[in-house]
């Protein structure tokens, strides 16, 4: 028996449970609460005092490329790994949903580490755009 066999998350996979408005909502709804996290957790690990063992492996790739959104240490790895986990548990969600999220975050990341690399020689050194790829706005103010 799993833990989503035993109803201990909020998993579901008939779409009649909550409706097609909800299964809408919650798609943009949890994308915008990963995104928040995403950016206050990565705020946290520019702190001097776990940058080095929790985010550094990140930071070794000079040259971004698609492949640089996945280039994480173990601990940074396993920290951003736990919002899915504690959103299942907190959030009703539907399993076509929850994979949606999934493939959605992994493009989002490839495709915010590719457009970074092409604007790196197009902007001025320590100019901050808007999002998170390859720590745009966290590292211009670290």
């Amino acid at each position: 028996m799993t833990i989503y066999d035993s109803g201990a998350t909020l998993l579901y996979s008939s779409i009649d449970d909550y409706g097609l408005g909800y299964l809408i909502v919650s798609f943009f709804g949890v994308i915008l609460l990963q995104d928040t996290c995403f950016y206050f957790f990565h705020r946290g690990f520019h702190h001097p005092l776990v940058f080095d063992w929790l985010h550094q492996g990140h930071h070794s790739s000079k040259h971004p490329t698609p492949w640089t959104s996945f280039a994480l240490d173990f601990p940074e790895a396993f920290i951003q790994g736990l919002f899915l986990v504690a959103v299942v548990f907190v959030i009703p969600l539907h399993l076509l949903v929850l994979a949606l999220l999934l493939i959605t975050m992994t493009i989002w990341a490839v495709i915010k580490a590719m457009a970074e690399n092409s604007l790196a020689t197009a902007r001025p050194s320590g100019t901050a755009l808007v999002g998170h790829g390859c720590c745009s706005v966290v590292d211009a103010y670290s």
